[in-house]
């Protein structure tokens, strides 16, 4: 069975086993509604799937996180986690069984592909990465695309749920005065500070929250992410601590 080396895998290393039987490669790209406008809310998501039509890495599939891995009439809250029999029956109609090996892109950020690794492994599958840098790196480099829908045959995917991967709105409030845990705000600095619009329902973040902007984890130009030891740094100066339970939101 192929193994992924790690959370990230470069283009590379997908192209040189793109033939193999046991890869598979799913685009999780979502899009913010472009007729919402900017300040309402709940923000409303639209799947990429007719993008993913329009051109994909050679053989893919794609992971439809707006209709398939959502809890259906919840939008009050963005992507609450699916129940695992739910999660199990979509990983199983995408081709994603306990024997395969899984690599995540999407064309806006590698967020959502973030997403979906996160899920996976939430649900007991390690196998799983992100690829570096994503469409755009891929097809910067004249990598294989397809206009083909394609997918993969049924698999039977079975979830082993690993709970301490959530947090609770409960643990999230006892978190706020308890020494033991990190709560990290990933969202721009006008978003932390309170000076954005509030397209979360409020300005601001959680009390005690440091501050890790998802962008200054990635280079300038490119989409892929800057070395592992300048992540490591980027933390520890926010005041991330090894040791600590970390909630990061």
């Amino acid at each position: 069975m192929l193994s992924v080396p790690g959370p990230l895998v470069e283009t590379a290393w997908v192209a040189e086993h793109l033939e193999d039987p046991s890869l598979r490669v799913y685009d999780c790209t979502v899009f913010r509604d472009s007729d919402q406008a900017p300040d309402e809310h709940p923000m409303r998501f639209v799947s990429g799937k007719t993008q993913w039509l329009q051109g994909h890495i050679q053989g893919s599939g794609f992971i439809d996180l707006v209709d398939e891995l959502t809890v259906k009439g919840e939008r009050r809250h963005m992507f609450p986690v699916p129940p695992p029999e739910r999660f199990d029956e979509v990983m199983s109609a995408y081709g994603v069984g306990n024997g395969a090996c899984v690599v995540l892109y999407d064309t806006t950020g590698q967020s959502w592909a973030a997403r979906v690794w996160w899920l996976l492994r939430g649900h007991g599958f390690d196998n799983a990465a992100v690829i570096n840098g994503g469409w755009g790196r891929w097809v910067e480099e004249g990598r294989p695309v397809s206009l083909e829908e394609t997918g993969y045959p049924r698999a039977e995917f079975i979830s082993t749920v690993r709970t301490e991967m959530t947090a609770t709105a409960e643990e999230v409030r006892a978190s706020i005065d308890q020494g033991g845990t990190c709560l990290v705000n990933v969202l721009s600095r006008e978003d932390f500070e309170g000076d954005a619009p509030p397209r979360y329902g409020r300005r601001g973040s959680i009390p005690s929250s440091v501050h890790v902007p998802v962008t200054s984890l990635f280079e300038k130009e490119g989409g892929v992410y800057i070395p592992l030891g300048r992540i490591k740094d980027r933390f520890e100066s926010a005041g991330v601590i090894e040791g600590k339970r970390v909630i990061t939101y």
